[in-house]
This record gives C-alpha cells, sequence and structure tokens, in this order.
C-alpha cells in the first residue's frame, strides 16, 4: 500500500468542525505499541448521540493513517495492517454503524472489516499527481479553458467565501439538491483551519461576477482534497470550471502538495466533468455494517471463524491572490 501522509482529515481543526456542525464527537484511536515503537494505525471515528460511528455529510472519508515498521522485511508489513486494521474494525463493530463509512484511498485492502462482518463496497474517485501537466488534459477541456482566459476570466485563491458560496448555491439549486455548506459553515472552518488548509479558488468574468469555485482541503506536504466546488449558471459552457482547476492545481503543486483527490466519481455527470483532467481513476472502499447481510454475516463468521492462522481473534484576510493561469 502507499500511503500519504499529511491527509487534512487529519486536522484538529477539521474535526471541530464536523463537532460543531454536525453533533458528532471526534474518538481518536491509535493501534499499536504502547511505547509508540513498531507499526502503529491512527484512525478518528465520529460518534453520533447515540455513541454509533457516523460519517457526517460533505466528509469525503474517515481518515484512517497506517505507518508501517519498515525495519521489517516487506512481506510482514502486510500483517502489520491486518493485525491492526483489525482492531480498527472490531472497535467499529463494537460501536455500531449509523451509515456506510468511506475509507481513505490508501486503504485497499478491505478484508479486517470483511473478517468483522461489514459489507464492503468498491467506490471510485479521481486522483490527480501533481506537479499537473496540463497536456494530460482532454483536448477540448483545454480549449475551452484557454476559450475562457481570452474572454477575460481571471483565477485567484481569494479569501471571498460569499462569492465562493454563490457558486456552490447555483451548483445546488441547477442540480436539484440542497447545499449543507452554509456561508457560516465556510466562516467557521476558515477560523478554524487557516487560509492554508482551507484554499478558496474563483474564477471571475471580466466583468468581476464569480463564475466557479472550487475549495479545497489541504495540509502542507500531503495529498489535498478537493472538498466542493460549484459554478455559477451564466457561465456554465464559458470554461471557467476547467481554467479554474488548471490555476487550482498549478496553485497545489507550488505550495508543496503531491497530489489531489477530487472526493467521489460515482454519478456519471460528475464522474465525467472530473474525468476531463487526466487523473488516475482511483477506487476506494466504503464499509456498512448496519445492513441485515452484515449482521448476518458477521453471525456466521463468529459461528465459522476465518481469520488467518495467527490474526487476533474480533474482540483578514486576504481578498486576492492572482494565480498563474494557463491552458495550454
Amino acid at each position: 500500500m502507499e500511503w500519504h501522509e499529511s491527509d487534512p482529515l487529519m486536522l484538529d481543526g477539521w474535526h471541530e468542525f464536523n463537532r460543531i456542525k454536525w453533533g458528532v464527537r471526534p474518538l481518536r484511536l491509535r493501534f499499536g505499541a504502547d511505547d509508540g515503537a513498531g507499526a502503529r494505525l491512527d484512525a478518528v471515528l465520529y460518534l453520533d448521540r447515540r455513541g454509533r460511528v457516523f460519517q457526517p455529510e460533505e466528509n469525503p472519508y474517515i481518515p484512517v493513517a497506517f505507518h508501517p515498521d519498515l525495519t521489517n522485511p516487506a512481506c510482514r508489513v502486510e500483517g502489520q495492517w491486518l493485525r491492526l486494521a483489525e482492531q480498527l474494525a472490531v472497535e467499529m463493530r463494537r460501536l455500531g454503524t449509523a451509515n456506510s463509512i468511506d475509507l481513505p484511498v490508501d486503504v485497499v485492502d478491505g478484508r479486517p472489516w470483511l473478517w468483522a462482518g461489514f459489507h464492503v463496497e468498491v467506490k471510485y474517485t479521481y486522483v490527480i499527481d501533481l506537479p499537473f501537466h496540463p497536456e494530460r488534459m482532454e483536448k477540448a477541456a483545454r480549449s475551452i479553458a484557454r476559450k475562457a482566459l481570452r474572454a477575460g476570466y481571471r483565477c485567484e485563491r481569494t479569501g471571498r467565501l460569499a462569492d465562493a458560496h454563490a457558486c456552490l448555491t447555483a451548483t445546488g439549486s441547477r442540480k436539484g439538491f440542497r447545499l449543507s455548506v452554509s456561508l457560516r459553515d465556510l466562516q467557521l472552518l476558515r477560523d478554524l483551519l487557516g487560509d492554508e488548509c482551507l484554499r478558496v479558488y474563483i474564477c471571475y468574468s471580466s466583468s468581476g461576477e464569480p463564475a466557479a469555485a472550487n475549495v479545497v482541503l489541504y495540509r502542507p506536504g500531503g495529498m489535498a482534497v478537493g472538498w466542493v466546488g460549484g459554478i455559477a449558471s451564466a457561465h456554465l459552457s464559458s470554461g471557467a470550471a476547467q481554467l479554474l482547476r488548471v490555476a487550482c492545481l498549478t496553485d497545489l503543486a507550488a505550495a508543496g502538495a503531491t497530489a489531489i483527490n477530487l472526493a467521489g466519481a460515482n454519478i456519471p455527470g460528475v464522474a465525467l466533468a472530473k474525468s476531463q483532467f487526466g487523473g488516475r481513476l482511483t477506487p476506494y472502499l466504503s464499509v456498512d455494517g448496519c445492513g441485515l447481510k452484515s449482521v448476518a454475516h458477521w453471525l456466521m463468521n463468529w459461528w465459522h471463524p476465518t481469520h488467518a492462522p495467527g490474526m487476533a481473534a474480533p474482540a483578514g484576510r486576504r481578498v486576492g491572490r492572482a494565480l498563474r493561469q494557463s491552458a495550454s
């Protein structure tokens, strides 16, 4: 497994935002030796009022970070993962789950959850490695981005949250869903994370109207998460969205980001829009422990254990900074 350190969803400010916004209790877990030596696994679960594991809305996944002991032979790293991840899965089973829980793209081995009686489903997202190479974009996407540039559109990383929220709201209204992120939420999250970790990008038209917005979670040196985005209806076919994405990726690369997770590509229209930037289609796992099928599976495993030999038994901001803009 390839593990990306510096997950922005591990930031205390993100946990506090979820606590305030959704009324959940963050539960920080660490599995491994008490003295910190050897492999360890860190995770943050959110508990609802009934003490069940819950994934709040607009959370791309629940953060899980595996730190292998690389002094051991490579063949034993898998064993380290299974031993530690199984403890997490069993703890989730003990607490119970209120909804499906998505795991980070780094978690490619879902067997600990299968063995703990969860139903494991594969979902997909796009991951774009940085630095970004515009030539990997679809030709049509590059062309329309250049068209926006010629029309006078310009991109900024900005503190104008109201402009960003207007673009997010426009997309929600057009698609027929209620946006669960309010302007006040954006302001709260910026207060908790700061401008470097909550990066707001906006593309403005030549007349200064906000045309498209991307809001990105980022922890220096790691993989960024494309959290939410939107585009104003009047600028749908202007190329503003494509121009903004390029500017966003260029800025993240300059800030030291290694990649960006576009946070889901499981709806046809959304997948099509995200695919045009040449990212890697990347699977991730979603585990569900609250269905009857999962309960029956767990009972079957409990009656006829299928664990591998040797496994443990289950138990002011600024207002605007011009960005380099290119669509070539």
